[in-house]
């Protein structure tokens, strides 16, 4: 069996090589006690055989432990989130949102593959209000694809392609979710347009919040005030919905950030949970957890 240098090296070559998508080949492997089936693409397979977003896991494990209702994955990309919900042996439900339609028919096949009769993925986005938009990516599976115009350098993506997004309190309602537990954002820049839209589902649920919030980097050029400006309105969101900030490290140790989101550089300082502050005695459940609301 390949360790986990070999498989990131074998992805990564695929991948580079164009044979990803051409091989035939299921992958089973471990995560925290539970065996999982990723499916043919082996690129992608091996990238999910191989745990990701260490810090994620436990806490996960406390947030689902301490509230009842669906787990809401919003920009699934591949499933790696859904197999770490799969390895906590939930009984929630697991709904996934990704407009990508080559991502979420490979996260669909990972959901046939293990038998879960209680995971979904929904092949449209998550934004304030209900659209046609485009989405930039480098390849089909492109983790970092985005829906943001300007988010990145225009030279980054090499590709696009037109894909379906809803605001998120409509979509939830049409697929008549009600309870939820957490929510999981990784969006690449469009993590605001997605708490506008779920305003009411917030006020009403008042979910735990894992969300990716990529760095500033520097204020002066017009991307570094568009994004200080999209994380200053994000902030502003969660203030009126009463919701406190915590940055997640890579250990899995998370720290209250009563200051708010700072302009800084580092990729590592990404991760955030947004936490109702009435429920700081859950957050004080948190690995490694200093500072307080």
């Amino acid at each position: 069996m390949m360790n986990n240098v070999a498989k990131q090296f074998a992805s990564k070559l695929l991948e580079y090589c164009g044979l990803s998508k051409t091989i035939d080949a299921t992958q089973k492997f471990v995560l925290h006690g539970s065996e999982i089936l990723v499916p043919s693409e082996l690129a992608s397979g091996l990238r999910n055989a191989v745990e990701r977003e260490n810090w994620l896991t436990p806490i996960l494990k406390v947030l689902v432990e301490s509230k009842t209702g669906a787990f809401i994955d919003v920009g699934v990309n591949v499933g790696q989130t859904l197999v770490k919900w799969m390895s906590l042996n939930s009984s929630s439900g697991y709904y996934g949102f990704e407009p990508n339609p080559a991502a979420a028919t490979y996260a669909n096949k990972i959901i046939a593959l293990n038998g879960l009769a209680n995971a979904n993925v929904v092949s449209v986005g998550m934004a304030e209000n209900s659209a046609l938009v485009e989405l930039f990516l480098q390849h089909d599976l492109d983790s970092s694809a985005s829906a943001i115009r300007g988010f990145r350098d225009e030279s980054f993506y090499s590709m696009s392609k037109y894909v379906p997004v809803m605001r998120g309190d409509d979509l939830l309602a049409e697929i008549g979710i009600d309870g939820i537990a957490v929510v999981k954002i990784d969006v690449e820049g469009g993590e605001l347009g997605v708490l506008k839209g779920l305003g009411s589902t917030i006020a009403r649920t008042r979910p735990f919040i894992c969300c990716e919030v990529l760095p500033v980097y520097e204020d002066l050029s017009d991307r570094g005030r568009e994004r200080r400006r999209r994380t200053d309105e994000l902030q502003s969101v969660l203030e009126r919905h009463s919701y406190c900030i915590y940055r997640a490290f890579d250990d899995g140790t998370v720290a209250s950030l009563q200051n708010g989101i700072e302009t800084h550089g580092e990729l590592s300082l990404s991760n955030y949970l947004f936490i109702p502050c009435e429920d700081e005695a859950i957050a004080r459940r948190l690995p490694g957890l200093h500072g307080n609301c």
